[in-house]
């Protein structure tokens, strides 16, 4: 009975090791990788490559909350992320009517992340400094 067992685990053995020798399949056929450097472009063909931003048409930019913005800088202002660049505009307050012109100046955040009104602005609408109002913002 010791020698079938034996037999047994040569056998074994040799299946374990034959799967051992077997090669690989080689990989099906794979795109060649080919390295490619960036070209530097030239500033002025950078420059020509740019759209120019269009010219701010006036209307409605959109809705935003308000709290109040650093009492020590003057004006009346808005800073927003409804634009990306400092122009005249409108602020109405959504609850009572009321509406001023302010500056709108940019955030650097996305449109929906809130702004911030001017001492000036919360006065001019009649409300409290600790009041977070919800605006209609129009570009003049």
């Amino acid at each position: 009975m010791t020698g079938r067992f034996a037999i047994i685990g040569a056998v074994g053995l040799l299946t374990g090791c034959a799967a051992l020798l077997q090669r690989p399949a080689p990989p099906p056929d794979e795109p060649e990788i080919t390295e490619t450097r960036a070209t530097e472009v030239a500033p002025e063909a950078e420059e020509r490559a740019a759209p120019e931003e269009p010219e701010a048409a006036p209307g409605v930019l959109g809705r935003t909350v308000a709290s109040l913005g650093d009492p020590t800088q003057g004006g009346a202002w808005l800073v927003t992320g409804l634009v990306t660049q400092a122009t005249p505009g409108r602020v109405t307050d959504l609850a009572s009517g009321a509406r001023t012109r302010v500056e709108l100046r940019p955030s650097g955040a996305a449109p929906g992340a809130g702004s911030r009104l001017s001492l000036a602005g919360f006065q001019a609408l009649g409300l409290p400094l600790t009041a977070l109002p919800d605006l209609e913002v129009t570009r003049e």
